[in-house]
């Protein structure tokens, strides 16, 4: 199948290295890890040490890769 896209805004380390870390599955389900650790008082209720730390690293990730992808889309803008 030929390409008809030649949008290179998603050629950069940090969009292809996110997604090479979380596939949708697992951004789905962290980011309802997150949704309910907003809810309770005891993190530990629901989380063990080992999730808590990869609820941070991919938060860290999910951050900067809206990070990038928003400088991407106004530089394509502008």
């Amino acid at each position: 199948m030929e390409k008809t896209n030649n949008c290179t805004c998603f050629n950069h380390p940090q969009i292809t290295g996110f997604f090479k870390d979380y596939n949708l599955e697992e951004c789905g389900s962290l980011l309802w890890q997150l949704f309910k650790l907003s809810t309770v008082a005891n993190r530990t209720e629901i989380l063990s040490t080992n999730e808590w730390f990869n609820l941070l690293s991919f938060y860290e990730s999910l951050d900067e890769l809206f990070k990038t992808m928003y400088i991407n889309y106004t530089k394509q803008q502008s």
